[in-house]
């Protein structure tokens, strides 16, 4: 029914996305060359700006403090379990 009743936001919705499309192809082949150098990046810095990057934005989502500190547990709870070869999967399965 809806391409019958409303045929204009049926097509600019196909119009939009063939638009996405073509500019997700454009800047994937614009920024391919600068993101392969990022694996040149040696693997503590690469882990550090990860860390950063992940606490801020744990901080930045409620501005709680407490949601940092339970992104590190569940962290630190999480290589271990991997360092002692536990599934994961099943532990965090609903």
């Amino acid at each position: 029914m809806l391409f019958q009743n409303s045929p204009d936001i049926v097509y600019s919705l196909f119009v939009g996305m063939i638009i996405g499309n073509i500019f997700m192809l454009v800047t994937g082949y614009i920024f391919i060359k600068p993101c392969i150098k990022i694996v040149n990046i040696s693997k503590p810095i690469l882990m550090a700006s990860i860390m950063a990057l992940v606490t801020v934005g744990c901080y930045a989502i409620n501005n709680n403090i407490n949601d940092v500190w339970i992104a590190l547990i569940l962290g630190v709870v999480g290589y271990l379990m991997r360092k002692y070869d536990f599934r994961l999967p099943p532990w965090f399965w609903p």
